[in-house]
């Protein structure tokens, strides 16, 4: 059961809440969202879009904007002369089938709200508010999915942020640069999407590399009672002749604060160990004629019987690997996926699974799209699927 759950969810998270790219900030720059994004589609992010992201959202194009004028009271506020917002939503259906196929089918609806982009020369914003269909008997209701306010400085080809935030998925989501959803060997041992996260990141962008440091909390909820555990990341960015490289390292310690099972934080529950750390390798590129994105990532979390990531019987470490490919065989048009995951003693399961993912991606224009994902599941699993249309405008 927990086998069937964890590839189910993952699989949705690669198609729903990951992929969402945000017209908004297109209009704002004045490009196509493929500036930012991989031709492949989102969340894959170009060295453009990272430069876009770690400014803040601050960069304009042509539109206009109110304030940023000489006087101090311009420099303060200098906000686009309209509103920046986007509506995202998703229809999936996903299910079972194969060996041990228990018929179970699902269809959800959800979508978001984003508002964000520049306030002043320095200070920009996030603010995703969510609505997402649960399970039978379930509240269905809006939320605060995401809500970031970015200040940077620039100093020469530097750029220095301070971010605080508060997510409902990975730890440093606010200001990781490579987060490629539930595709990840990272995400795949829990260190995305428990229950959100609140924090405060510290970061430096360069083109050539990324460093950042985060100090978060478990749970994206209000609590009286917190404690703070430690993110670190550094990635390595050169262009390699016409491909865009990224070489990094992801590390976590310490311990964080206990939620229920509704995601609320136990006040005086902060044993929470978060010893994980993750190797990734990212490539964008093209072969030949056809964009070609590539991912691979290695991900560890020390198992402890106060672990938020691993607590399996018998005592081992979670591992995960993850080698995920796509290529644009229409460039723009059609996109075909193939990923192969192994997973071993991930969270609470004993299990050693390998599964291999299949998927088309159509794009009927660029803010539309239907996906197709058919997982083959081992360890006499059965298999999985999702469908997903997904608009953004």
């Amino acid at each position: 059961m927990f086998r069937f759950l964890f590839v189910s969810i993952s699989m949705l998270l690669g198609l729903v809440t990951s992929s969402y790219a945000i017209p908004a900030f297109a209009r704002q720059v004045g490009v196509s969202c493929s500036a930012c994004h991989s031709a492949n589609g989102y969340p894959a992010l170009t060295r453009f879009g990272r430069a876009f992201k770690a400014g803040g959202y601050t960069m304009i194009g042509s539109e206009k904007t109110i304030g940023g004028g000489k006087t101090m009271e311009d420099k303060l506020v200098s906000l686009p002369s309209t509103l920046n917002m986007s509506v995202v939503g998703a229809t999936t259906i996903d299910g079972t089938s194969g060996q041990g196929n228990t018929g179970r089918k699902v269809a959800t609806n959800n979508f978001g709200i984003f508002l964000g982009g520049r306030i002043s020369e320095n200070i920009g914003s996030f603010v995703e508010i969510g609505y997402a269909e649960e399970g039978p008997g379930a509240t269905q209701h809006f939320e605060l999915a995401n809500f970031v306010v970015p200040i940077t400085f620039k100093v020469g080809a530097n750029i220095f942020g301070i971010e605080p935030y508060t997510t409902d998925g990975h730890t440093a989501t606010a200001s990781e640069l490579f987060d490629n959803g539930g595709n990840t060997a990272f995400s795949r041992i829990g260190a995305r999407d428990t229950y959100g996260a609140k924090g405060l990141s510290f970061y430096v962008f360069n083109p050539n590399y990324f460093i950042n440091y985060t100090a978060w909390s478990n749970s994206q909820y209000s609590a009286s009672d917190i404690k703070l555990a430690n993110y670190f990341r550094f990635a390595y960015t050169p262009q390699v002749g016409p491909w865009d490289v990224e070489v990094g390292v992801q590390y976590m310690n310490g311990s964080t604060n206990k939620t229920d099972a509704d995601g609320y934080v136990i006040p005086g529950a902060v044993n929470q160990k978060v010893n994980a750390y993750s190797i990734d390798f990212n490539a964008l590129g093209n072969l030949g004629k056809y964009p070609l994105d590539l991912a691979i990532s290695y991900a560890s979390a020390k198992n402890n019987v106060n672990s938020l990531f691993t607590t399996n019987s018998d005592g081992k470490a979670g591992k995960a690997f993850v080698f995920d490919t796509k290529l644009g065989v229409i460039p723009k048009t059609l996109v075909v996926h193939a990923k192969y995951a192994y997973d071993d003693h991930v969270a609470d399961s004993n299990d050693k699974i390998s599964t291999e993912t299949l998927g088309l991606k159509y794009f009927i224009t660029e803010n539309a799209n239907v996906e197709f994902n058919y997982d083959f599941v081992g360890n006499s699993q059965p298999d999985t699927y999702g469908l997903a249309f997904e608009v953004a405008f």
